[in-house]
Formats: C-alpha cells, structure tokens, sequence
C-alpha cells in the first residue's frame, strides 16, 4: 500500500528546494527550449521559463555569472517567440519607471541589456527604443540610445544620427550625456561624422 505521507513529504521537497537548485532548473529547461531543433513550445511553459529567467536577472541577489546566463537564455528566446520579446520589453518599462523613483540608482543586467544581447533589431524593439528616447530622460534615455548603438539594424543607426545631429531633443537638453553611450558604443569619430557642421567639436 503506498504510503501518502511519504508522497507530501517528497513534493514539499521539490516545491521547497533550495534558491540555487530552482535557479539551475530554471536555466536547464531554458536551454532545453533554446536548443530545441522546432520553434514550437508549450506557452504555459514558456511564460513560466521566461518569468523566472527575468527574476533572476533581475534580483540583486543572483551571482553575476547566473544573471548573464539569463540575459542571454531570454534573449535567444525573445528571438523565437514573441511572448517572450513582450514580456522582455515590459521588463526593460518597468526599469525605465524604477529610475524615476527618489532613491532609484541603476544596475546591470536590465530588459534593456537583453533586447541589445538579441543583436537585431525587431518592429517592437525599435519601436520601444524610439519611444524611450523620444518620451524619457535621464537613465532610461541613455540606455535606449546605448541599446541602439549595440543593434545590428538600419533603422536603429538612423535614430543614433538623428540623435547626433539633435533630432530628438532631451527634455534635460542634455546632448552631453546622450552622446556619451554613443561614443562609449560607436566611438567619437562616428559622432564626429555623423554631427551637423556647427555641433562639431
């Protein structure tokens, strides 16, 4: 006769297991899906998978090696399934809102840094960035144009010149700091080429 128990005892271990094993399970079956030879996923699954994964990177908790694992697990993924690009980008929003915040400070890795690890420019992803930049100041601004810099798209370089040449005017009309991620990014002679003659140095 089974012993009922003994069946609680073994599920409460398993729904308690340590904060270490969850996070190495998460990331197991990550990489089960990303490696997966069809596209197809169980979207329930999904949805979870890419819950936790954003959890941990998102968590000041986490070593920093897990959290890039992370970012770059959602970010393969993100590039198959739009759930997850959806739910990335409403992760990189929620960052955008914390930096408004009185005693908000920024940290890495972020949803901004997994659209950049995705490398490629999306409808949605360059539509969210444009927004940002258009709409945003301060910490999230800069981390849009930083992002733009880092995609390997047409459409993101056009927004990064019209940046340069003052196009898109910060609300702070601080063109200082907007034209540093793209130094740090493109380096000072992009900047250099793409500005207009009387905002060259």
């Amino acid at each position: 006769m089974k012993d009922a128990s003994n069946d609680d005892t073994m599920h409460s271990d398993a729904s308690s297991a340590a904060p270490d094993e969850k996070a190495e399970q998460v990331i197991l079956t990550a990489q089960r899906i990303v490696t997966a030879e069809e596209d197809r996923a169980d979207e329930k699954e999904l949805r979870e998978v890419t819950d936790s994964l954003i959890s941990l990177y998102d968590s000041g908790f986490n070593e920093s090696a897990r959290k890039y694992t992370a970012v770059r697990l959602v970010a393969a993924l993100a590039k198959r399934h739009d759930l997850v690009l959806d739910r990335v980008i409403e992760n990189a929003h929620r960052y955008s809102r914390t930096q408004h915040i009185d005693d908000a400070f920024p940290y890495e890795p972020n949803g901004f840094d997994v659209l950049a690890e995705m490398g490629q420019g999306r409808s949605k992803v360059i539509s969210f960035l444009r927004d940002t930049v258009l709409n945003d100041w301060g910490i999230p601004r800069w981390k849009a144009i930083e992002v733009l810099c880092k995609l390997d798209d047409p459409e993101a370089n056009s927004i990064v010149v019209e940046v340069i040449q003052g196009k898109y005017p910060s609300r702070n009309a601080d063109i200082l700091n907007d034209l540093r991620p793209i130094e740090q990014v493109k380096g000072r002679d992009y900047v250099q080429k793409h500005a207009l003659p009387a905002h060259k140095a």
